[in-house]
């Protein structure tokens, strides 16, 4: 269209007035943890998001005189770790754990950090505010919408953390490292969970009985604070490479 020439955030061309809608760079790390019971694992995920703008702009008419130039894209959420701690190792040696993760490059002091207190309590996640950094903390339910408890915590329904995984998946845009240790559990589990309608016509997402679900709440968890589950303004992020 010959529009690239105009640096306004606003410009006149082809008898509209055009809207430049710019891609802006993004490369952030996403940790979450959904915290296992006695006899459950607690699993850990690393998520990198992503965005990288492209030379190519594609324009939309908005209106009879409007339009927006948006700047394409490609967006991608890479999971470049995923472990099960062992089960029965106590919380003070998980939160200890997590906390030396963090504490690696690239993560140390540039990213977003997501703990599910759900089954264990509040009072285990008291032990990872003893740490930095202070995690957000989530309990899962089966409500809605998020709703947001205090500066570091929010309810978050199980539906919208399992919807926007699947969502993800279907674009391509989530992605599994071939090396992961975890990476055929992960398969079991996406291939064990079910989705069924109640009475009452709510959509339920849980594993089969018997199975295990903790890899796929991690990398929900991590998922959702990534594509701005949450209020971006809490998230300590910056750009960074590589994982080591």
């Amino acid at each position: 269209m010959g529009m690239m020439k105009y640096d306004d955030s606003t410009f006149a061309a082809e008898g509209r007035t055009w809207r430049r809608d710019w891609a802006k760079p993004v490369d952030e790390y996403h940790v979450a943890a959904d915290l296992g019971q006695s006899m459950d694992h607690t699993a850990v995920c690393v998520i990198r998001h992503q965005v990288v703008p492209l030379d190519n702009w594609t324009p939309t008419p908005s209106g009879r005189d409007t339009g927006v130039l948006k700047q394409d894209r490609t967006e991608t959420f890479d999971v470049v770790h995923l472990q099960r701690l062992p089960i029965g190792q106590s919380y003070v040696d998980q939160a200890a754990h997590i906390s030396e993760l963090l504490a690696r490059p690239p993560l140390n002091g540039r990213c977003d950090f997501a703990i599910d207190q759900t089954g264990c309590g509040a009072a285990v996640g008291d032990l990872f505010d003893q740490r930095e950094p202070k995690p957000i903390r989530i309990v899962i339910t089966a409500g809605f919408e998020p709703v947001k408890h205090g500066p570091r915590k929010w309810a978050v329904p199980k539906s919208s953390l399992i919807s926007n995984l699947d969502a993800r998946l279907h674009t391509g845009e989530l992605r599994f490292a071939p090396a992961l240790l975890e990476a055929e559990n992960m398969k079991a589990e996406l291939a064990d969970f079910r989705r069924h309608v109640s009475t009452a016509g709510r959509s339920l997402f849980e594993a089969r009985s018997g199975a295990h679900d903790d890899l796929v709440l991690a990398v929900s968890l991590a998922l959702w604070r990534a594509t701005g589950g949450g209020k971006r303004g809490d998230l300590l992020i910056g750009a960074a490479t590589g994982f080591y």
